[in-house]
């Protein structure tokens, strides 16, 4: 079904590629991610894994395995075929908990591209539409 968007008219493909694992990701700063202050051995949340400090660009960084959800989109706009692939990470933003993660994997999991798109691949649709972690694969 076309839903519009802020971009024009929209259609999934296929169904979205849902998966909920844990990645690594590299932080500059992981207070988010700590029970209290950061100090010398960190006291981490449930489900952070594989603490290291890195070189990244020449910086230093912190790397972590966090569970992640991610997001595989395929779908029209207005004729010209696009793929985005974005991911929520536990303890970023709003998902203070795995549960909402997996409320989100269900959510989201649960979308036929035959029917309006729901609001939360809506607003993935709006926010990187023709930006990072967005492709044209009309060539």
């Amino acid at each position: 079904m076309i839903t519009t968007t802020d971009y024009g008219d929209c259609e999934l493909t296929q169904s979205p590629h849902v998966e909920l694992k844990p990645l690594v990701h590299k932080f500059s700063e992981i207070d988010h991610l700590c029970i209290g202050a950061f100090g010398e051995s960190p006291t981490f949340k449930d489900y952070v894994e594989d603490f290291k400090v890195v070189k990244y660009y020449g910086e230093d960084c912190f790397q972590v395995k966090v569970p992640t959800l991610t997001l595989g989109l395929v779908y029209k706009m207005d004729g010209t075929l696009y793929m985005i692939d974005y991911e929520y990470i536990l303890y970023d933003e709003d998902f203070e908990s795995l549960d909402k993660l997996e409320k989100l994997k269900d959510i989201l999991w649960s979308q036929v591209p035959s029917e309006e798109l729901c609001q939360e691949i809506l607003d993935v649709i709006n926010c990187c539409h023709n930006s990072y972690g967005c492709e044209c694969l009309d060539y």
